[in-house]
C-alpha cells in the first residue's frame, strides 16, 4: 500500500514538473510557470502594448485575452506568428526571439 502511495505520488509530481517545463501545445493557463508569465509582460509591455495595448484588445478585431486566435490555434503556432508577425497587416515580427522570450510573450498571452 504504501509503495504504490509513494509511485502515485511521484507520478504526480513528475508530470506537474513536466507541465512547467514543457507546457502543452494548446496553451492553457497554468501551463507556465509565474517567472514566465512575468519576464512575458515585460517584453509584452515593451514590445507588443504600443498597438495591441495594455490589455490586449488596441487592434480592431483582435483580443489577445480570449485565448482565440484566427492563425494559431496551439502555443507552436502562436509563437510562430509572434516570430513572423504580418507585415501586410501591419504586425512586424518580433526581432529574432531567443526561446525564453517566446516562452515568456506566449505565456503571457495565454495567461491576461
Amino acid at each position: 500500500m504504501l509503495a504504490t502511495l509513494c509511485a502515485t505520488a511521484g507520478l504526480m509530481c513528475s508530470s506537474a514538473a513536466a507541465q512547467t517545463t514543457n507546457p502543452t501545445l494548446e496553451g492553457h493557463p497554468g501551463d507556465y510557470g509565474r517567472a514566465d508569465i512575468e519576464y512575458g509582460a515585460r517584453l509584452y509591455a515593451q514590445h507588443c502594448s504600443n498597438c495591441h495595448g495594455t490589455t490586449g484588445d488596441g487592434v480592431a478585431n483582435v483580443d489577445l485575452r480570449s485565448g482565440q486566435f484566427r492563425t494559431a490555434r496551439t502555443d507552436l503556432q502562436l509563437r510562430a506568428v509572434i516570430s513572423s508577425g504580418f507585415p501586410n497587416a501591419g504586425m512586424p515580427s518580433f526581432r529574432s526571439p531567443d526561446a525564453a522570450e517566446l516562452t515568456g510573450l506566449v505565456a503571457y498571452i495565454r495567461n491576461m
